[in-house]
């Protein structure tokens, strides 16, 4: 295989993020008296629910295992030519920079992959219609794309995709 083939062989278990739905509007309640919810409902203050503790690790685990991506070029001339992605002070680069190249394909941590796939910018825009009445209104449309469209070459955890739809979806 030539070096400088940018072919990329998808196996059966790559998946297509640009494919998938994202999320476009979310509702949060917020209760009317009382404490919080806990964050996903895994935080034990007592430290005393060991499933919760288990599930909590297995999530570390699984954000930590490696994925094949490949951060898609820009038309755009001014569109940077390394994409900034950190977590909690880690970079996702080489070395540990926070600087991943577009057009190559990289193994990073999952972690990453979710920064990737969470940076989901809001576009609006205003339009003129008429509502009910007839009379003149404006209407306000929202658009969310990915900010660093990618794909995922190659993920080895039969979870992964289904993980991955499911990040793409919230908004």
């Amino acid at each position: 295989m030539n070096p400088n083939d940018k072919t990329i062989v998808r196996n059966k278990r790559s998946m297509e993020p640009m494919e998938q739905s994202l999320g476009q509007t979310t509702e949060t309640v917020l209760p009317s008296t009382g404490d919080l919810p806990e964050h996903g409902g895994i935080i034990d203050p007592a430290g005393s629910n060991e499933l919760a503790k288990t599930e909590k690790l297995a999530t570390l685990r699984f954000m930590e295992e490696p994925v094949e991506i490949m951060i898609h070029e820009s038309t755009d001339p001014n569109a940077e030519q390394f994409v900034f992605c950190a977590v909690n002070g880690e970079g996702a680069g080489t070395h540990k920079l926070p600087w991943l190249p577009r057009g190559i394909p990289v193994t990073v941590k999952r972690k990453f992959v979710e920064r990737l796939a969470r940076a989901k910018p809001i576009a609006l825009s205003t339009f003129d219609t008429t509502d009910a009445t007839g009379a003149l209104a404006k209407g306000l449309r929202s658009r969310r794309a990915l900010a660093y469209p990618f794909s995922v070459i190659h993920d080895t955890n039969p979870r992964g995709a289904s993980w991955l739809k499911g990040v793409l979806a919230e908004a």
